[in-house]
């Protein structure tokens, strides 16, 4: 499911994927309409809104003084995606001097599940 997607990979919340692809779909909305179409009350989907707006998933508009909201297009979001991941790729050498400043970086692994537990008990 696309809204799944949107919150694993974006990391919206499952208020924010429904919005964004009904602006997808649908292309300028009102609160109101947004509001009607998903279920969600007004409230939450102004919240939403605004934390999509800081996100840079979604614009403001006022057309005709009506305020209106826009998803961005799915391009621009993974340029923003490509240039978060570089702007940390850049600080990953400052992190490793930490850590080997402060002590060891000690990697922790999770296992779930009897077959990972019989694994493991055999070595």
């Amino acid at each position: 499911m696309l809204e799944n997607d949107l919150e694993e990979e974006l990391g919206l919340t499952r208020n924010e994927s429904k919005i964004y692809l009904l602006l997808l779909r649908e292309g300028s909305l009102g609160i109101q309409e947004i509001s009607n179409k998903l279920g969600i009350h007004r409230g939450y989907a102004y919240d939403a809104l605004k934390r999509m707006q800081e996100k840079q998933a979604v614009s403001r508009l006022k057309i005709n003084g009506k305020q209106t909201f826009q998803a961005a297009n799915p391009e621009s979001m993974l340029e923003l995606l490509k240039l978060k991941v570089d702007r940390f790729s850049k600080l990953i050498p400052t992190f490793e001097k930490l850590g080997k400043t402060k002590g060891q970086i000690t990697d922790v692994q999770f296992y779930t599940g009897e077959r990972v537990f019989r694994t493991l008990t055999k070595d």
